[in-house]
């Protein structure tokens, strides 16, 4: 049974809809069920149904009636994803919400908070993830919400104002904590969160001693650490040889200490930095492990990067440039890489085309803010394996495409203001017999004339179409030809009201 399958038995065609299916309602004399109708199924068989649900649709059942309600609210699986939100509220001795949905999620946004004794124990006993966000709360207020927070596995207290930083005694721990992502650390945390496996720090610490001692405290979980990193944290880090990252991100960090982290920390497998070609080659002989690497180029200059040679194990690499400059790729090259990003680059002649021949098991690449000298750039390259293909604001000198060969594999293309005639998207089209997502976004191109064309492409399953040029014709082409596609459009030429009215009448 899939999603599609699920919602079909619960968009029942009979006029009674949702309420047919449930055997409460049956039992209350509201609906006369049909002999043998098989309706009253046991709430095992309800359970495995709903499994298959998306949470939108979750919400509609457990609204239906009392039986499903207790269905839904009896089984943690089924209500993983619910997720409640208090925006703009006072919290305090007098505050209880009505109606409170039993999430394992909640936010906090621009509330405050003096107390939540009368409710909150309750609620916060389900939650496995919890954020707050430009919220006033006092440190002992938020530690006594955590008290009955057993479940978390995931906290993010952001953006907050501290009405008071008096730490209090504890008598709790957060044995399931295992992401913090937070703007300030008070000492206090290394005893509540014991086994920190991601800590992501927001912002510069001021304090970064309290920092290190909550790094040394977990220590032995600790596996992914984003933060703005210091020459102080450096030399404790160092110490800590127990410590076993294999993620981690700087965004703010000079080539030295990339390098000096790569160093100590020899078991990263994920890096995230700003770094030049000459750092990249050094963190390439410290980090023999590297799988995925995400680097802003240093470099304002043309440039010939050769540490993609030193890293032949790389399954995924995304480069970034502070402004565009020419990239020669004849270095890049390797089996095993099969996710690429380019950002703000431009390529020298033919480089491009070489460079993602080099990379024969390639299954998704996305080029943003670039500069081709044609498209023929990437569809004359052998792109045999691709799966996944993004072009967003990419320009080119010569505006022609030759695609010499069949994209076989392709199953998903996304295009955004890109300059490609509808003549050549067709063509390109035309050689992706697996194609079934397409998507684009403001391409003055996409037209009603295009969207009468699409019949030449069967096997799509998805369109997404926005703010491109079509208009109220383009509409009833899909409702009369394509209502078997899962279809998102968004236009300023067609009403918000219109265009909600188009999943009743196709697969959306």
């Amino acid at each position: 049974m899939d999603q599609a399958t699920a919602s079909l038995l619960l968009t029942s065609a009979r006029p009674a809809g949702l309420l047919w299916l449930c055997p409460e309602c049956h039992q209350r004399g509201e609906l006369q069920p049909r002999s043998g109708s098989g309706n009253d199924l046991p709430p095992e068989l309800w359970i495995t149904i709903f499994r298959y649900l998306n949470t939108r649709s979750m919400l509609r059942v457990r609204s239906t009636c009392r039986c499903w309600k207790d269905i839904v609210d009896q089984n943690k699986c089924l209500r993983k994803d619910f997720s409640v939100g208090f925006e703009g509220k006072t919290m305090d001795e007098h505050f209880q919400p009505e109606n409170l949905l039993q999430a394992t999620q909640a936010v906090l946004f621009k509330s405050t908070i003096t107390s939540v004794n009368g409710w909150w124990p309750l609620f916060g006993a389900e939650l496995t993830n919890l954020h707050l966000s430009s919220c006033e709360i006092a440190l002992p207020v938020l530690l006594g919400m955590l008290r009955h927070t057993p479940n978390l596995t995931s906290l993010g207290p952001g953006s907050i104002n501290y009405a008071s930083v008096e730490e209090v005694e504890i008598d709790f721990r957060l044995e399931k904590l295992e992401h913090l992502n937070c703007d300030e650390v008070f000492d206090i945390y290394e005893r509540i969160f014991p086994r920190l496996r991601k800590l992501e720090l927001s912002y510069e610490q001021e304090d970064d001693e309290s920092v290190c001692r909550l790094l040394r405290s977990v220590q032995e979980t600790l596996m992914f650490l984003f933060c703005d990193i210091t020459p102080f944290m450096l030399e404790q880090m160092a110490l800590m040889d127990r410590l076993r990252l294999t993620e981690a991100v700087l965004p703010i960090a000079d080539g030295d200490q990339v390098v000096q982290l790569s160093r100590i920390q020899p078991t990263i497998e994920k890096f995230r930095a700003t770094a030049s070609n000459e750092a990249l080659c050094k963190i390439a002989r410290n980090l023999t492990n590297l799988k995925e690497i995400s680097v802003v180029l240093e470099e304002l200059e043309n440039l010939e990067p050769t540490f993609p040679a030193e890293m032949p194990q790389l399954t995924l690499l995304h480069l970034e440039g502070l402004e565009e400059i020419s990239l020669n790729l004849k270095h890049f090259k390797g089996a095993n890489l099969i996710n690429l990003k380019f950002e703000l680059f431009r390529f020298t002649k033919d480089s491009l085309r070489t460079c993602l021949t080099n990379y024969p098991n390639l299954l998704e690449l996305e080029l943003g803010n670039c500069s081709l000298e044609s498209w023929s750039d990437i569809f004359e390259a052998r792109l045999e394996s691709l799966r996944r293909l993004s072009l967003w604001n990419v320009k080119v000198a010569q505006n022609v495409m030759n695609v010499p060969r069949n994209l076989p594999c392709l199953n998903e293309l996304k295009l955004s203001l890109c300059n490609i005639s509808a003549d050549m998207l067709v063509e390109l089209l035309l050689r992706c017999p697996r194609l079934e997502k397409l998507a684009f976004n403001v391409m003055d191109t996409i037209d009603n004339e295009f969207v009468r064309g699409l019949g030449r492409f069967p096997q799509l399953k998805q369109l997404t179409i926005h703010y491109c040029a079509i208009t109220y014709e383009a509409l009833e082409l899909i409702v009369e030809n394509h209502s078997h596609l899962i279809v998102d459009i968004r236009s300023k030429y067609i009403p918000d009201t219109t265009l909600s009215m188009l999943k009743y009448v196709t697969r959306s």
